[in-house]
């Protein structure tokens, strides 16, 4: 069976590395640092995204809402 996906969003690399580590255990785990590498990565499956709410330029709140657009059904965190 197939690992669920999870988009992590964090521009923090230590702290992005460190829940890599934990959730990859159980979920395949596509990364992101900032919106625009965020927005590239919905290209892909998805099945929950782990946002974080400051993130350089563009910040985790205007994500959400792209998100919502062009994939609403996207549980987002």
């Amino acid at each position: 069976m197939q690992k669920k996906s999870i988009l992590l969003v964090e521009d923090d690399a230590a702290v992005r590395s460190s829940l890599r580590d934990i959730i990859e255990q159980e979920y395949a785990v596509l990364e992101a640092s900032n919106y625009t590498e965020a927005v590239n990565q919905l290209e892909s499956h998805i099945d929950l995204a782990l946002v974080d709410y400051i993130l350089p330029g563009v910040d985790g709140f205007e994500l959400i809402k792209t998100i919502r657009k062009l994939k609403p059904s996207l549980p987002v965190i």
